[in-house]
Formats: structure tokens, C-alpha cells, sequence
């Protein structure tokens, strides 16, 4: 079987930005999905009906370094999962990226909304290199970064 590098502190970072969605947008209740589900949330507006499904990224750069780097990197697996989702149901698939910010020692939350396969998204490759792990290297899409909307 192969390791998986998600640790506890993952899962509170997941936890404090589901709380935080939910306070930003007040209508929206975000549902924490079981450990291997292929992504991370589902979101419910105040009726209970479920209007999307999401992911949460944090990455311990800025938001002008992956401007730099041609865009936002995303499994393909995570994105193709969300897609599906869109296909079949009608709904969104939210991503949400917490960035380090360019001017103060703090964080930016960002999201983008995807609603269908017909986004402008390039292929590549992500993973770690250092773990010597050749399971951890797989093919991604490569999020354009002015897709992302900043939202605190």
C-alpha cells in the first residue's frame, strides 16, 4: 500500500477553512468528507440542498510566485473527481487555495469556480521529488491563476 503524507495538522487546516467558508458566505454550510474521498468538501446552502463540491490547497507560497510559475497546480485526479461531479449533478466544483500574502506575514484564501470540462487548463506533472517516492508524481492541471478569486 502506499504512504500517504496527509498528517493531523492537514486535516485542521481543512477544518478551520471549512469553518471560515462558512462564515464568509453565511449561507453556506461546507461538509468534511471521510479521509480518502477524492476531494476534500461538500456544500450545502441554508435549505440543506447541496450546490457544490470542493477542494482545499495550502501552499507556502505567494500568489504572484505561481503567477510566476504559469499557474496553480491541481492532481488531475482531484480535478477530473470535480468535474465529474459538474457532469453529473449540474453543480460547481469550488477549489480554494490558501497562499502566503506578498506584503505581511499572513495568508490569503483564494477560490475558483469550476462548472464544467470546458475550462482553459494546461496538463503537467506534479509531486514531491524529495521523498523518493515514485508514487507521489502524477499528472495535474495547471489552473491559470487569474481563474482564482480572492475572498478574504
Amino acid at each position: 500500500m502506499r504512504p500517504t503524507y496527509e498528517t493531523h495538522s492537514h486535516w485542521q487546516n481543512q477544518e478551520a477553512v471549512r469553518r471560515r467558508i462558512s462564515e464568509k458566505f453565511g449561507d453556506v454550510d461546507a461538509f468534511m468528507t471521510p479521509k480518502y474521498y477524492p476531494w476534500d468538501y461538500l456544500f450545502f446552502d441554508d435549505r440543506g440542498h447541496a450546490i457544490a463540491c470542493g477542494e482545499y490547497k495550502r501552499r507556502h507560497v505567494s500568489y504572484s510566485q505561481l503567477e510566476e510559475w504559469g499557474g496553480f497546480r491541481l492532481s488531475y485526479h482531484k480535478y477530473e473527481s470535480g468535474i465529474r461531479f459538474c457532469d453529473h449533478t449540474g453543480l460547481s466544483f469550488w477549489l480554494y487555495i490558501e497562499l502566503n500574502s506578498d506584503i505581511e506575514d499572513s495568508t490569503e484564501l483564494y477560490r475558483c469556480v469550476f462548472s464544467n470540462r470546458n475550462e482553459n487548463v494546461r496538463i503537467g506533472i506534479i509531486g514531491r521529488f524529495d521523498r523518493n517516492d515514485p508514487q507521489d508524481k502524477e499528472p495535474c492541471v495547471i489552473i491559470p491563476m487569474n481563474k482564482f478569486t480572492r475572498i478574504e
